[in-house]
């Protein structure tokens, strides 16, 4: 069970995530943000618990699609769940943004190969799952 105490109900939190990502130039449509950075596209996702309303998860990845085509996380080439000190539960603001720090910062910097093996890629159904 996660430490309740400062942890946000997804409706009070949704307007807080939706502030900070339009602030650093994403774009919303539903509950997916994106921002173009070069060639590719930043993702990111909003997603609801199915076992209590009150719950949600962070998503990010990148995508090669364009924005106009809805690139959901079906069109992700890569995708990576948040999670801080082993949660994935309602994350704070701050703990979504070192985890994409991080997966984005080390993406757009490593060569390909360097960044999937530090970040314990594994390959399935022709995109990746990031791990770590």
């Amino acid at each position: 069970m996660i430490d309740q105490i400062n942890r946000l109900s997804k409706n009070e939190f949704t307007p807080i995530l939706a502030l900070y990502l339009k602030e650093e130039g994403y774009v919303k449509k539903r509950t997916y943000w994106f921002k173009r950075s070069n060639s590719i596209l930043l993702c990111v996702h909003l997603q609801s618990s199915l076992w209590d309303k009150d719950d949600y998860y962070i998503n990010i990845g990148v995508s090669n699609s364009d924005i106009s085509s809805y690139p959901n996380e079906l069109r992700w080439y890569w995708w990576h769940r948040c999670s801080f000190h082993n949660t994935e539960l309602n994350l704070t603001l701050d703990e979504i943004r070192i985890c994409m720090i991080n997966l984005f910062g080390d993406y757009q910097q490593l060569p390909e190969k360097d960044f999937f093996s530090k970040h314990c890629s594994t390959r399935l159904n022709g995109r990746y799952i990031v791990m770590d």
